[in-house]
């Protein structure tokens, strides 16, 4: 687990959040153990620029009124347009016990499956992992170079830690590449699958042998 801290500060409950928001903070709740929660606000700059660089499946430490805890992203609510974070909980973990965090995966070598002239198509953009706190990476690489052809990656194709285990069922596919031409017959099979409308002619057709 990065040592790198994320201040917090404590929020008085009465404050409007879009208040907040106005002045510079993101308003969000630390979650502890026994159901325990607690109002926080962040710097607003220091903590897009901290979920950029770490991914929202981090685990990581904050700082809050002097004491460190040991924490991950619960959820981040982004602006619809803006894509800006508007809401952030995290919740405290223990890091001696193991948790399930979901971790991003970063795709790399997409510019050299086109160049061989395939398309590029993923199904997942993350995994469920479990493991010790500290042994959570912030990402999983996806390397697409290894795609040949017609070939895919599956869930079990990724490389990991020993440390770490994915949830995900193994067959899960991640990501294909397809030659244009074979993703041109698959769209003409499934729009051959499709019912045909009746023709207009055939409706008059019927309507007069009636």
């Amino acid at each position: 687990m990065n040592t790198e801290l994320l201040q917090v500060t404590q929020r008085v409950p009465q404050t409007k959040a879009k208040k907040l928001r106005r002045q510079g903070y993101v308003p969000g709740v630390l979650y502890g153990p026994n159901n325990t929660t607690v109002p926080v606000i962040f710097d607003k700059k220091s903590v897009e620029n901290f979920v950029q660089r770490k991914g929202e499946g981090a685990v990581f430490d904050v700082s809050l009124n002097g004491e460190i805890h040991p924490v991950k992203i619960l959820e981040v609510q982004r602006d619809p347009v803006s894509r800006e974070i508007i809401h952030l909980d995290l919740i405290n973990i223990e890091t001696e016990k193991k948790i399930h965090a979901r971790v991003p995966l970063r795709f790399e070598g997409k510019d050299i499956v086109e160049k061989r002239g395939y398309i590029l198509q993923h199904q997942k953009d993350t995994v469920v992992v479990e493991g010790l706190a500290k042994n959570i990476p912030p990402y999983i690489l996806v390397p697409l170079h290894k795609l040949q052809k017609a070939n895919n990656i599956r869930v079990q194709d990724l490389e990991i830690s020993e440390e770490i285990s994915i949830l995900d069922a193994p067959n899960e596919l991640i990501a294909a590449s397809l030659k244009p031409t074979m993703r041109a017959e698959a769209e003409e099979e499934d729009a051959a699958k499709l019912p045909v409308p009746e023709r207009e002619s055939e409706k008059n057709d019927t309507a007069d042998g009636e």
